[in-house]
């Protein structure tokens, strides 16, 4: 490799670490194209490297997202980012997932039989692929503007809904056997399955981007302040309360917008740091939960030992948890 080739190659390795962590830091895709696209163009005119120039990517992203913000310029992309449009292009590819774990599972524990009928087989992958992201989808929506326990509620009765409707496909399927599955009605499953994630991703039309919405209203302001804030801060309703209500105050102090006094609502919350107790509060109990399900799978008669290494497994994850909680929370009171 000449010289040329090795500054190209430290050039694109630095632009991409920086891509990396303007994305980490959430700021919306066409912000860092053009960060980038500038970073870029000056290494070229200059021929210098861009560490020479900029320093270590994640410094140069610091500066460049602080400079927008003394400017007054949007930085970070609107929420949600769920789009309901990706239920059915992702659910298919979560249930070619969910096949592919069953067909291993079949391969090494069965040899490849199966004692499921094909009708159930079928409707646990797709409609649990669908289930999965509708809840996904339902929660980050619902929280944007609720409170975390409303996002519970209605994430809950997602996959209730969808319990429900395998549970009763696997019922029709008892009752009016359709045929055997086999190992290679799963291999085909799969297939199909991200077959019809691909043509749905080709058909459906694609979602309008989200636009910098500017000027706001103070009362729409103060909704997307407290959405951003419990979607990436992972705060809980209390400090959101707490974050509104001085925002709100000292523009009324100030006699101005909110719009005006702090720019916009996404740009605002993003100088708030995640709550991290908060996110392992809430990574403890859905890991605590997961290992409760998982255990009344391995309860005999019907327990096997892949039902007792996932009941480890969940329940490690939550213990890992707890145990950040409990040290995080023994710092604050030192």
């Amino acid at each position: 490799m000449n010289e040329a080739d090795r500054r190209s190659a430290d050039v694109e390795h630095w632009l991409d670490s920086a891509r990396f962590r303007l994305a980490a830091a959430n700021v919306a895709s066409p912000v860092r194209d053009e960060m980038l696209e500038r970073a870029r163009l000056l290494v070229d005119q200059t021929g210098e490297s861009p560490t020479g120039l900029f320093g270590p990517p994640g410094e140069w992203v610091e500066e460049q997202i602080a400079e927008r913000r003394s400017q007054g310029l949007p930085c970070v992309a609107p929420d949600p980012s769920a789009s309901w449009r990706d239920v059915p292009v992702m659910g298919m590819y979560v249930a070619a997932g969910l096949g592919a774990v069953l067909l291993a599972l079949a391969l090494i524990k069965r040899s490849g039989e199966l004692d499921y009928d094909l009708l159930g087989l079928v409707g646990f992958t797709v409609v649990g692929g669908l289930t999965v992201m509708t809840a996904l989808t339902a929660w980050e929506k619902t929280l944007s503007r609720r409170p975390v326990g409303v996002a519970i509620a209605v994430g809950g009765a997602v996959v209730l809904g969808g319990a429900l409707g395998v549970a009763l496909l696997f019922g029709w399927g008892r009752d009016h056997p359709t045929a055997e599955a086999s190992a290679w009605h799963l291999g085909l499953l799969v297939l199909a399955c991200a077959l019809g994630g691909k043509i749905l991703d080709r058909l459906l039309p694609e979602q309008e981007p989200r636009t910098w919405r500017t000027p706001r209203a103070d009362d729409e302001w103060l909704g997307v302040l407290a959405g951003v804030l419990r979607l990436r801060a992972d705060m809980p309703e209390s400090r959101v309360h707490t974050i509104v209500a001085e925002a709100h105050a000292h523009a009324a102090e100030a006699g101005s917008t909110l719009q005006e006094e702090f720019g916009r609502p996404e740009d605002y919350a993003s100088q708030f740091s995640v709550d991290e107790p908060n996110r392992a509060r809430r990574k403890a109990w859905l890991y605590s939960a997961l290992a409760v399900l998982a255990a009344i799978t391995a309860l005999p008669p019907g327990s096997s030992w892949s039902a007792v290494l996932v009941t480890l497994l969940w329940g490690a994850l939550a213990t890992r948890e707890w145990r950040r909680l409990r040290r995080s929370a023994g710092r604050g009171q030192r």
